[in-house]
C-alpha cells in the first residue's frame, strides 16, 4: 500500500488560500478610491495629478523545451549491440553446462540439496518437479515361472507377473527398483513414460535385505533422475511420489508431506529401521518408484504400505515407506560393482529406542538397541549378549536415530571383530563379538 501523501502532496486534499483582507479606507476616502488587490496605485502622492493607468506584466514566452531523447540512428545501434552481446552469452553459458551422466552423484552445491526452501508458489513447483523426474520413471515387468510337478506333460509353465517402477539414474541405462519387484523372476521388460513398447532389460544385481535391485536397459533412455539427499527431510516437507500404480496407471503423481523419519518395518525386514513414511499414496506397482521433494530430486524409494494393522485388523490409510536416498544411492554403486552385498551378522532381533519406548518401558536411555531376541549358536550368543540388554555404540560409534544399528553394522565386514557397549540392569558393561556372514536364507 502507498504511503498516505503528506500535505502538499499530489493527491492530498489542501483548501485554497483566502484572498488577504483589503486594507481599509483612510478616513475620509471614498470607496471608489480603495483599489483591488493585485493592482498598484501610481498616482501621484499629494499632487492631486492625474491617475496612471495601472501597470501589466508583459505576456510571458516560455523558452523552447530541451530533448532529452537519443537520435534514432543511435537507439538502433545500441539494440544491434545488445541482441548480439546476449546471443553469446547465452550460448557460452549453454555450451559449459555440464552434462548429466549419472544421478546418482550428490548434489555439488551446497544450494543445491533438498534442504532449501521453495521460493515459487508451491503448486508450480510440484508441477514442475514431476515434469523434471517423469522422463525417468519406468514401468517394470518381470515373469518367471516353474513347470508344477502336477501339471500336465506338455502343458505351458505357468508364468508369475510382478509389476513396479524403476528410477532410471544414468544414461547408461541403469534402472534401480525394489528387490520384491524382481525377486524369482527370469526375464523383464521396462516401459518408458512415452514409449508404446517395452524394452527388454537384464538383471544385473539384487540385496533382499535392503529390498533393492539394478537393472540395465540398452540404447538411448529418455530422462536421468537427479537422487538429492535425505539427511534433510523434516517431518511436514511436501513430497510428491511417481509410479505405475496398479500396474495400469503408469506414472501416477500422488503428494503429501513426510510424516515421519527413521521408522521401523516389522517381519523379514525389521533391520531396515530408517525408513522414511509419508502420506503420499503409494499402491501396488508404485514399488522402486521416486519420492521426490520440490526440487525434483529423488529423496526416497518407495517400498511398502501398511494397509491394516496386524494386531487390531484396523485397516489403515496413508501410511507408505520409502527408503532413504542416501542408503539406496550407496547401494545402488555397491549392486554396479559386485552384483550382491555381504551383510555383518550380530545374531538379533532389536527394536531401536526413541523417546515414547523410554518411556512405555521405563528405559534409562532415550536411544540404542533394545535386545529381544538372541539366535542360539550366533556372534552375540558367542559374545554374551542377553534378551533385554541395551545396545548403546558399536566401537563407540553412538545408536541413535541417525545412527542407527542397521546402518552402523552395515559399515563393518563380516570377521571384523567389534566392541559393544550396553547397559544391563542399568549397568554399563562392553563386550567383544566377531561379526559373522549373514545367512541368506535368514527368516
Amino acid at each position: 500500500m502507498p504511503p498516505e501523501p503528506l500535505p502538499g502532496e499530489h493527491g492530498a486534499e489542501i483548501a485554497p488560500l483566502p484572498p488577504p483582507p483589503a486594507d481599509p479606507a483612510p478616513a475620509g476616502a471614498s470607496a471608489a478610491s480603495a483599489l483591488p488587490y493585485g493592482e498598484v496605485d501610481l498616482t501621484t502622492a499629494g499632487t492631486g495629478g492625474p491617475a496612471v493607468a495601472s501597470w501589466q506584466a508583459p505576456a510571458y514566452s516560455p523558452p523552447p523545451a530541451r530533448s532529452n531523447a537519443l537520435p534514432l540512428g543511435v537507439l538502433v545501434i545500441m539494440l544491434v549491440i545488445s541482441l548480439v552481446a546476449g546471443a553469446a552469452g547465452g550460448y557460452i553459458a549453454g555450451s559449459r553446462a555440464p552434462r548429466l551422466v549419472s544421478g546418482l552423484a550428490p548434489p555439488s552445491s551446497p544450494g543445491s540439496d533438498s534442504s532449501g526452501p521453495v521460493t515459487t508458489d508451491e503448486s508450480v513447483a510440484m508441477v514442475a518437479a514431476a515434469k523434471r523426474v517423469d522422463p525417468a520413471v519406468v514401468t517394470i515387468t518381470a515373469t518367471g515361472g516353474t513347470q508344477s510337478p502336477l501339471a500336465a506333460q506338455g502343458s505351458p509353465a505357468p508364468q508369475s507377473t510382478a509389476l513396479g517402477t524403476g528410477i532410471i539414474f544414468d544414461s547408461d541405462g541403469h534402472v534401480l527398483t525394489n528387490d520384491h519387484v524382481v525377486a524369482g523372476s527370469t526375464q523383464f521388460t521396462v516401459l518408458f513414460a512415452t514409449a508404446k513398447h517395452p524394452v527388454t532389460a537384464k538383471l544385473l544385481g539384487h540385496d533382499a535385505l535392503n529390498d533393492l535391485a539394478v537393472l540395465k536397459v540398452d540404447g538411448q533412455v529418455p530422462g536421468i533422475a537427479q537422487f538429492g539427499t535425505s539427511r534433510d527431510l523434516q517431518p511436514g516437507q511436501r513430497v510428491l511420489a511417481i509410479g505405475s500404480a496398479l500396474g495400469d496407471f503408469k506414472n501416477t503423481v500422488t503428494s503429501g508431506i513426510v510424516s515421519a523419519l527413521h521408522r521401523t518395518l516389522g517381519g523379514q525386514a525389521s533391520e531396515m529401521d530408517d525408513m522414511i513414511q509419508t502420506d503420499a499414496a503409494i499402491n501396488h506397482g508404485n514399488s522402486g518408484g521416486p519420492l521426490i521433494n520440490l526440487a525434483g530430486q529423488v529423496v526416497g524409494v518407495n517400498t511398502a504400505i501398511a494397509s491394516r494393522d496386524p494386531n487390531s485388523g484396523d485397516i489403515s490409510q496413508g501410511i507408505g515407506f520409502a527408503i532413504p536416498s542416501d542408503r539406496a544411492r550407496d547401494i545402488a554403486q555397491q549392486l554396479l560393482l559386485h552384483g550382491s552385498l555381504s551383510h555383518p551378522y550380530l545374531g538379533i532381533t532389536y527394536q531401536g529406542i526413541d523417546s515414547r519406548l523410554q518411556a512405555a518401558n521405563s528405559l534409562p536411555v532415550d536411544h540404542g538397541a533394545l535386545v529381544s531376541g538372541i539366535k542360539p549358536g550366533s556372534p552375540s550368543d558367542k559374545g554374551g549378549i542377553k534378551k533385554g540388554d541395551i545396545i548403546t555404540s558399536i566401537d563407540s560409534q553412538d545408536i541413535d536415530q541417525d545412527n542407527t544399528l542397521f546402518a552402523v553394522l552395515s559399515r563393518h565386514q563380516a570377521g571384523d571383530k567389534v566392541k559393544l557397549t550396553i547397559l544391563r540392569n542399568g549397568s554399563k558393561q562392553t563386550a567383544e563379538v566377531t561379526l559373522g556372514q549373514r545367512p541368506d536364507n535368514l527368516q
